[in-house]
């Protein structure tokens, strides 16, 4: 071909723009299609990945739940074998041999109490197989768990009121077999050689009965704040009550200058014997606990000026407290005093009032009489022993009104660590969550209607019917106490609108599929509700 020719059909084909589209589009077209191909591709990994990391923290939780309750042992394959089953159970595979998946480690250390496993599965390429010549990638994940559920304080708040019943069939038959069932659950965390839990439990009507704890309450009056004394190791062997109550000391005047009887207050003693003896009360500053003449004072021939304790002031013979039941904790009546109303602080810093308004005369009630009084059945400081926790919830009895936020009160008493110390027994001396990283502590409150009882903050003689107060106190107590660290489970049993609205604000907030506030209507759903709780308390968050 001539060169010459040659060189003008070059020059043609090079400034011919036809075409140029077609050639830009295939190209463009594979690398869009080998785009979507990597998208796919990676979204189906992605996906593979999710469910496998779902499936194997399951599985990890688990198995650590089940190795911490001694469900599984350590030796062997049964912590292997029961991971594996539930991971297939958590993917949808009848057994783990028959998936796609390869356990490619799984590590139990006994040292480090720790469950820690890595599972791959080889999804399919499409689009990419193309490109890399792979029919397959490897996804992987891996999960560590911590088991052992470490050291756990729980108190059981227990509602023993009138509404509860007695006998078989009644709502406090099925609380007992509820909690008895929570308590042996668990309490199976513990071995002969570590003590991983501990329970108190805490029993509430009109009131608490706060039994060993007891000395560190102190008679009060039916007045809305009181002047806590500051309790002293000598208190044990009685006080002189004058002394941190002369505040309340009212009726001063001028005993009558003649031989007879002045005129005094009467107090009301429940020593020595004598249950409800009427006796003359303070004269001339002191008190006279003589029997014969009546109990009447000596006659006076000289004029005294003299303050008298109110007439509703009810102590023991030594100035203690009558019985074992307690109160609310009220304000400061004085002006300067710091407030320990709604705090977990000890008796150091303030004792805990037993009203006197507990010792009315009988409420006559829709055809009954009702007593105020103490409940029978005394709270019980943490430990870890099955039987003692198991008596003490069969021998509850119901009776009285619903001062739930005493028992909510005296709850975390026996959870704070500020009272190690003040608690017979080291024993039961609560631990030290500042200290203590493996520590975690529970409330578990419950109650089958609204509050309705309170002393402190009102000076009625009506304790009952005190629902908004009651409430109130319960507020600012559960709030302190979620500040404190302390999770709360509430627990609504057969209750109204308006208590299911108070226990919920009381509760934990959830988290995420953890729920901490329960209305239960049956007594299989009450314990159901108990089984619950005990699973969520047990459970083992991933270290990793």
């Amino acid at each position: 071909m001539d060169s010459h020719l040659y060189r003008t059909l070059l020059s043609r084909f090079h400034q011919d723009k036809s075409g140029n589209f077609a050639v830009s589009f295939a190209l463009a077209a594979t690398v869009i299609f080998m785009a979507a191909g990597l998208a796919v591709d990676y979204s189906r990994s992605l996906g593979t990945k999710t469910r496998i990391n779902n499936a194997l923290d399951a599985a990890s939780l688990a198995t650590s739940r089940a190795l911490s309750i001694g469900e599984i042992g350590t030796t062997g394959k049964d912590a292997e074998n029961y991971f594996k089953a539930v991971f297939a159970a958590n993917v949808g595979d009848d057994s783990f041999d028959s998936g796609t998946y390869t356990l490619k480690s799984f590590k139990l250390n006994t040292n480090t109490r720790t469950v820690s496993a890595e599972i791959s599965v080889d999804q399919p390429l499409t689009f990419l197989r193309v490109g890399t010549g792979r029919p397959t990638q490897s996804v992987a994940s891996y999960s560590a768990t911590s088991y052992g559920i470490g050291s756990i304080e729980v108190a059981m708040v227990l509602d023993v009121t009138g509404s509860m019943g007695s006998g078989t069939g009644s709502k406090l038959q099925s609380l007992k077999d509820a909690a008895t069932l929570g308590i042996t659950e668990l309490l199976k965390a513990n071995t002969a050689t570590d003590e991983n839990v501990r329970i108190s439990l805490v029993p509430y009507d009109f009131g608490v009965n706060a039994g060993v704890l007891a000395k560190y309450v102190y008679p009060d009056y039916d007045e809305a704040e009181s002047d806590a004394p500051v309790y002293d190791a000598s208190f044990a062997a009685g006080y002189d009550v004058d002394t941190f109550q002369a505040p309340y000391k009212t009726n001063c005047y001028y005993t009558q200058n003649e031989d007879r009887s002045p005129a005094f207050q009467y107090a009301r003693y429940d020593g020595a014997g004598y249950e409800g003896l009427l006796m003359n009360a303070v004269f001339s500053g002191s008190r006279d606990r003589r029997i014969g003449g009546e109990g009447l004072l000596r006659p006076v021939h000289h004029k005294t000026y003299t303050c008298f304790l109110p007439t509703d002031f009810i102590v023991e013979d030594d100035g203690t407290n009558v019985d074992n039941c307690a109160t609310d904790r009220k304000a400061p009546k004085s002006s300067g005093l710091t407030s320990y109303q709604y705090t977990d602080e000890n008796p150091s810093k303030g004792m805990i009032s037993r009203d006197s308004r507990l010792d009315r005369q009988a409420h006559y009630h829709y055809s009954r009489y009702y007593y105020y009084r103490c409940p029978s059945s005394p709270l019980v400081t943490l430990t870890s022993n099955e039987t003692t926790l198991k008596n003490a919830i069969s021998g509850l009895s119901g009776g009285g009104f619903t001062a739930g936020h005493i028992g909510l009160q005296w709850a975390w008493y026996t959870l704070s660590h500020k009272w190690a110390g003040y608690i017979d027994g080291t024993a039961s001396d609560p631990g030290d969550m500042d200290t203590d990283d493996d520590l975690a502590k529970f409330i578990i409150l419950m109650t089958d209607g609204d509050f309705n009882t309170a002393y402190a903050g009102t000076n009625s003689s009506k304790i009952t019917k005190q629902s908004k107060r009651s409430k109130n106190h319960t507020d600012k107590l559960c709030t302190n106490i979620k500040a404190a660290g302390i999770k709360i489970f509430t627990i609504g049993y057969k209750t109204s609108g308006a208590a299911d609205t108070m226990l919920a604000s009381c509760a934990s907030p959830d988290e995420g599929n953890f729920t901490y506030s329960y209305e239960p209507d049956t007594a299989s759903e009450l314990a159901g509700t108990y089984a619950a709780i005990v699973g969520m308390i047990r459970t083992i968050r991933l270290t990793e």
